[in-house]
């Protein structure tokens, strides 16, 4: 039998929430195996659908005329001879193990070369041409060699399933006394895992993550490995004006430093922009066109091929974007006294939680990026970066300080996004 792809290795439908891979492919296979036995038995030719049923004819104590076991029987549709229900009728007749002359029940021909069950003097049997118009030839050897491999298959599913049972049973173990101590679940398993415990600890004790959910892509990303704590905290600094860019970042389209770099030669003020170069743009074009003022010598090279479309990058992007006037509105109606307790002892160290604040925050949401901007004054700067308990701001230009302002409103955004229901 040749070889066939393996079933495990269809599509990708194991990833429906909820539903491990495993647990996914076996009830796949079990379904398969259920629905091919089911359509086989309605579509199997048997000697029987090759013979017919003469209407109304049927006898509880007449021997099959093929191999003479006596019960119910009944009549072939020409009415040559009684068949057997629970023996001859029900069966293959190119199963049969004698072959020669037969008086065929199908096609009511005298001495066919065909098949019959055993060597009676009547010869009774089925022909080789009703045989072969009942398509069931090769049917039975087929039968067998897809339950063999569905079978096959369930073994090696069900094999792995236990081994990832047993896995995840050591990584709890593993991971227990690391919980035990103080560390977040998330991160317990990442080291039973075996990611690296240096860029694991390192992440937990820093601050910028505790924005987001322990299991945000972001931070399960460096817990798997994937990226490196220093990686994500960069990806962190725009993600908020970026989603897009950082999407890719954290699924590799691209690398990090193509992103920054982009970001740095001057297209960090222009979202539109970015997502233009991310669909395909030359970014030196765009610039161009936009009439954008940058630094033509920082700007990378344009990508390969289109990241914006139909692409993973893209679908996820738009899965997690949230309106600004949603978040607005959440963070007005439906946020817990919990969550802001959380955001002032992450992000407004310092500043009393009360009405007045709140009321203040909500206008990093009034007017897009330009909430703040350089034509403000210095003074208004300041207030801002006190507010977000920004360090050496009175050190900072007016540049500096819209820039480390805007990154604080948007982690505040990020905090306020990843709340949402």
């Amino acid at each position: 039998m040749a070889q066939k792809e393996s079933l495990v290795d269809q599509p990708k439908k194991s990833e429906i929430p909820g539903k491990d891979k495993f647990e996914y492919a076996e009830a796949f296979l079990v379904k398969l195996r259920n629905q091919y036995a089911k359509y086989t038995k309605l579509n199997t030719i048997t000697v029987g659908k090759i013979i017919g049923i003469h209407s109304g004819n049927q006898a509880t104590s007449t021997p099959c005329a093929i191999c003479g076991v006596k019960g119910t029987a009944r009549i072939s549709q020409n009415g040559r001879a009684w068949v057997g229900e629970a023996c001859c009728r029900s069966t293959l007749s190119s199963s049969w193990p004698y072959k020669g002359h037969v008086n065929c029940l199908g096609c009511n021909s005298a001495n066919k070369q065909g098949h019959r069950k055993n060597n009676q003097n009547n010869s009774y049997g089925v022909c080789n041409d009703c045989n072969a118009k009942g398509g069931n030839a090769n049917n039975d050897a087929e039968v067998e060699n897809m339950q063999l491999l569905i079978d096959s298959e369930l073994k090696i599913v069900r094999s792995e399933k236990a081994k990832l049972k047993k896995t995840k049973q050591t990584n709890d173990e593993k991971a227990k006394p690391y919980i035990d101590a103080g560390l977040a679940e998330p991160f317990a398993l990442a080291i039973a895992r075996g990611t690296d415990s240096e860029q694991v600890l390192n992440l937990w004790e820093s601050k910028w993550w505790k924005q987001y959910p322990a299991d945000d892509i972001l931070i399960v990303s460096v817990l798997k490995g994937e990226l490196t704590g220093d990686e994500a905290r960069d990806i962190n600094e725009f993600r908020g004006e970026h989603l897009e860019l950082a999407m890719a970042c954290i699924q590799k389209s691209v690398t990090v430093e193509w992103a920054t770099m982009l970001l740095d030669a001057g297209f960090e003020e222009h979202s539109d922009a970015v997502r233009n170069v991310l669909s395909g743009a030359d970014p030196v074009v765009i610039v161009r066109i936009r009439q954008m003022k940058v630094d033509k010598d920082a700007i990378p090279p344009p990508l390969l091929q289109p990241l914006l479309g139909n692409t993973r990058a893209d679908e996820k992007a738009k899965g997690k974007q949230v309106s600004w006037d949603a978040e607005l509105d959440f963070m007005n109606t439906q946020m817990s006294e919990k969550h802001w307790e959380e955001l002032f002892s992450t992000f407004l160290q310092g500043s009393t939680d009360h009405q007045q604040t709140r009321i203040i925050l909500q206008n990093i949401y009034t007017h897009g990026r330009d909430w703040v901007n350089t034509s403000d004054s210095k003074k208004s700067l300041e207030t801002w970066a006190r507010l977000f308990h920004i360090k050496e701001r009175s050190r900072m230009n007016k540049q500096q300080l819209v820039k480390e302002v805007r990154l604080a409103g948007s982690r505040i955004r990020n905090f306020v996004r990843t709340r949402m229901p």
